[in-house]
């Protein structure tokens, strides 16, 4: 009787051992578990703000072509209302020298016509 109350004593300290053995694999699992976890939420987080900073950088580049191209279009429409002014400027000059023309040319003719009638007539 006493050696089979020596091998069940043998065989409750390797159970009890055994149990140690679990309790630090269920413990170590347990902990690998919140880890893994906590990594996950790390990467979704991550991601999300990866994402919103490449959003926010894609509409701060957008914004400056958008800011390029307005400056572009003043540009543009400037120089067309300078060219219109100019093109307004030219007529007016145009029909400024037509008008004086015109005179000159009425002037003349009348000068002929006084002429003509003053000249003796054969």
């Amino acid at each position: 009787m006493a050696v089979k109350l020596q091998f069940i004593e043998q065989e409750l300290i390797v159970i009890k051992t055994e149990q140690k053995k679990y309790g630090h694999l269920f413990k170590n699992h347990k902990n690998l578990a919140e880890k893994v976890l906590h990594c996950q939420s790390w990467m979704r987080e991550n991601t999300t703000q990866t994402r919103d900073q490449d959003t926010e950088d894609l509409r701060d580049t957008n914004d400056v072509t958008i800011d390029q191209m307005e400056l572009r279009i003043t540009n543009l429409e400037s120089q067309s209302h300078e060219g219109a002014q100019q093109c307004l400027h030219e007529r007016a000059l145009k029909s400024e020298q037509d008008y004086a023309a015109e005179c000159v040319t009425e002037s003349l003719r009348t000068e002929l016509n006084e002429q003509d009638e003053q000249s003796p007539r054969t």
